[in-house]
């Protein structure tokens, strides 16, 4: 599952000792595509949130089961942030509600001149 680990993630862990943390950002499994396909838009983004609610709980269950912890999470594009062991990324690489795993990059407003 090493394929689902970002190479930036991949290195950034070489230089972490044993019982250290890593922040990463976890990409969510897709929503159903039945799910969000009638009522209201209103409804449609209230079944998108649940949907990705369901999938977060059960990997933050596996996130707090290794130890780490869910920081942050945005439904919108189905991430969560987290801080977990360096050593137990792989554990998280083999979820199947786990599509991605890399590194947390910060964001910064784009100037538009």
């Amino acid at each position: 599952m090493a394929e689902k680990i970002s190479s930036e993630l991949l290195k950034s862990i070489q230089g972490v000792g044993s019982g250290g943390y890593v922040n990463v950002i976890l990409e969510l499994e897709a929503a159903q595509a039945h799910t969000a396909t009638q009522g209201s838009r209103a409804e449609r983004i209230a079944a998108l949130k649940q949907s990705f609610g369901q999938t977060l709980d059960v990997v933050s269950d596996v996130v707090s089961s290794i130890g780490g912890e869910i920081t942050q999470t945005a439904w919108l594009n189905r991430t969560a942030r987290a801080r977990i062991p360096a050593d137990k990324i792989n554990v998280l690489a083999e979820h199947p509600k786990i599509l991605g795993i890399d590194v947390s990059h910060s964001l910064s407003p784009e100037v538009i001149k």
